[in-house]
């Protein structure tokens, strides 16, 4: 195979070379060499002499193989001149050809002298890469609005692109072709499709006003969007996100600029004890303070109202968190207690009677000693008593008998009642004689006389009431044998 190829390398300059003269060849000659390979071309038999320039050409009869120089002559002196050259075959089979160099020189003694030196290479072929096969989906982008395209393959088979330098290359290609002919083609043979129209969503969430001076509170503010404002053809959500979008965007703003301020009212703190009361029978629960802080509630209505917010989570949550928090502890109870108090708020001349107040056992507990139990039951003695005997005693007249009874068979005594009230009368069933002295300001004054000899008795004085009685009282009385006082 017979071709030619022509490439001509100029170099410029002053130094000293080897004379190319008759005689004068290049190694190597007649080799084999890969596709890409570098050949280093040395001069055999050259003599010295002064070069002022040289000029080179190199003929190879083939298209299908390219020359490149890869670095400049070296024209020694003293020393062989030296060529390098990368021989590239582009072909699928091996190329054996003639490289021609045509060396022109200007020197001492030999200017306008040409050599021309031939080697015969063989270049065999590169490797062949082929592309692997690709078959990406594109979407017709260019249908009208509110259609959807198909989805369109673009297939790129095995081996369609073919490189010598490498696989990356043959599949470079075949990415280049992809990148510009694969949309292109889902544009021409993809279909449109109407896409349905989703509505958003009636959407009203409500704002408070938060640009308020400090003590006011922001009023509520409603935004609305209404129904189908926005629509989509990709999906509800789609659509309700951009009234979402709108919302976000404008409520805040709108409820500052809309809003009003109002009076704000605090709550103030709130502390009430709670009982646990869900221990086992016969335990006792520990108390638990529940807190509510101040100012945890507001009210723009009165700060009664901002303080029953904080009893009504105080009522929702004190005792459960007591269950919670309190322990139980098996206590001690008080003994029974009796205590007699006298009615004292009875008029003057009249006495109260005894009225016994009771604790029963077991009334009170306490985790601390059976001491501290008593101690409760007595200080409810002690508060209530003396109260609950003046509310129920009662008042009785007082008795007194004087001395004065003679002789031995009839005693003379003298009787003096007080604390009588009005339209009442006393009798004396016993008395042999009873005279009324005086009666006057509830004190009664008599004499009386009983028969007997000397000893002692029991007086029966009755207090009637329009006729009714409504007290007795036996008096003990003595009646001497003699002439003695009588005492009672």
């Amino acid at each position: 195979m017979q071709f030619v190829a022509f490439l001509t390398f100029s170099f410029m300059g002053g130094g000293y070379a080897q004379n190319l003269s008759g005689g004068i060849s290049l190694t190597p000659n007649n080799i084999t060499v890969a596709s890409g390979a570098i050949v280093n071309y040395t001069a055999v038999g050259e003599a010295v002499n002064r070069l002022y320039g040289v000029n080179t050409a190199i003929s190879l009869n083939s298209n299908d193989v390219g020359i490149t120089w890869q670095a400049g002559a070296i024209f020694g002196s003293n020393s062989p001149s030296k060529f390098s050259y990368k021989f590239t075959n582009y072909s699928n089979l091996p190329v054996t050809g003639i490289v021609r160099f045509v060396f022109f020189a200007t020197s001492l003694g030999v200017n306008g002298a040409m050599w021309v030196i031939d080697v015969t290479i063989t270049v065999n072929p590169a490797p062949t890469f082929y592309s692997n096969s690709r078959d990406p989906s594109f979407t017709k982008n260019n249908c009208p609005v509110g259609y959807k395209g198909s989805s369109v393959r673009y297939l790129v088979f095995y081996g369609t692109f073919i490189s010598r330098i490498s696989q990356a290359d043959a599949d470079q290609q075949a990415t280049d072709d992809i990148s510009a002919n694969g949309q292109n083609n889902a544009n021409t043979l993809g279909t449109c499709t109407l896409l349905p129209t989703y509505c958003s969503s009636s959407r009203s969430p409500m704002f408070y006003k938060n640009n308020c001076p400090p003590g006011t509170t922001g009023s509520a503010v409603v935004y609305l969007v209404p129904h189908c404002k926005y629509t989509s053809t990709i999906s509800q959500a789609d659509a309700d996100a951009k009234a979402q979008t709108e919302i976000n965007a404008n409520g805040q703003n709108n409820a500052n600029n809309l809003g009003t301020c109002t009076q704000t009212y605090f709550n103030a703190a709130l502390t009430t004890n709670f009982t646990r009361n869900n221990c086992a029978v016969g335990q006792i629960g520990s108390v638990v303070a529940y807190t509510v802080a101040a100012n945890k509630y507001t009210s723009i209505i009165s700060q009664a109202d901002a303080n029953s917010k904080a009893q009504a989570e105080t009522t929702a949550n004190g005792q459960a968190n007591a269950n919670s928090l309190g322990t139980c502890t098996s206590p001690f109870y008080n003994t029974a207690l009796s205590i007699n108090f006298t009615k004292n708020n009875c008029s003057v001349g009249q006495i109260g009677s005894v009225v016994a107040y009771v604790v029963p056992a077991n009334k009170y507990s306490s985790t601390i000693s059976l001491a501290d139990a008593n101690s409760k039951a007595q200080a409810e003695v002690t508060a209530n008593g003396q109260t609950n005997a003046n509310s129920l005693g009662f008042c009785e007249p007082t008795f007194r008998l004087n001395a004065g009874c003679t002789g031995v068979t009839q005693s003379g005594l003298s009787l003096i009642v007080s604390g009588l009230s009005a339209g009442q009368t006393v009798e004396i069933p016993d008395a042999d004689n009873f005279n009324i002295q005086s009666f006057l300001s509830g004190v009664l004054r008599a004499s009386l006389t009983i028969d007997g000899g000397g000893g002692t008795g029991l007086l029966e004085v009755l207090i009637k009431q329009n006729g009714i009685v409504i007290f007795s009282k036996n008096v003990p009385y003595t009646i001497p044998a003699s002439g003695r006082a009588c005492t009672f």
